[in-house]
């Protein structure tokens, strides 16, 4: 029985009943994306969490992997753990994408 005999949601989480004895988890990933204005004004999405910032770097995680921003007189604006978006002002240099961990659930169930 390879169809799904009924789905549970919770935010995030959902939870597939395969049949009695066996269950599958999947965890809704948030779609990133990147913005950048004029070099100078950045909209960020699926931004789960900001590990650090200054003026010259901020590093996140996102739902792609870890993700550093450099360049000069950065400020972050306005962060929302809830919606994943995050804001700043300041002129971009580079940006980095680095590879992420697997998903928790991915480590743990090999």
């Amino acid at each position: 029985s390879g169809a799904a005999l009924s789905s549970r949601f919770c935010p995030r989480v959902f939870c597939h009943i395969l049949a009695a004895d066996r269950i599958k988890w999947s965890v809704e990933k948030k779609k990133h994306s990147l913005t950048v204005e004029s070099r100078s004004r950045t909209l960020v999405t699926g931004v789960e969490k900001v590990i650090d910032s200054s003026p010259s770097v901020i590093n996140m995680t996102t739902s792609e992997g870890a993700l550093t921003v450099k360049g000069e007189g950065l400020r972050i604006n306005a962060f929302s753990v809830e919606s994943g978006e995050l804001t700043f002002e300041g002129r971009v240099d580079r940006i980095d994408y680095h590879a992420g961990k697997k998903p928790l659930l991915g480590r743990i169930f090999k």
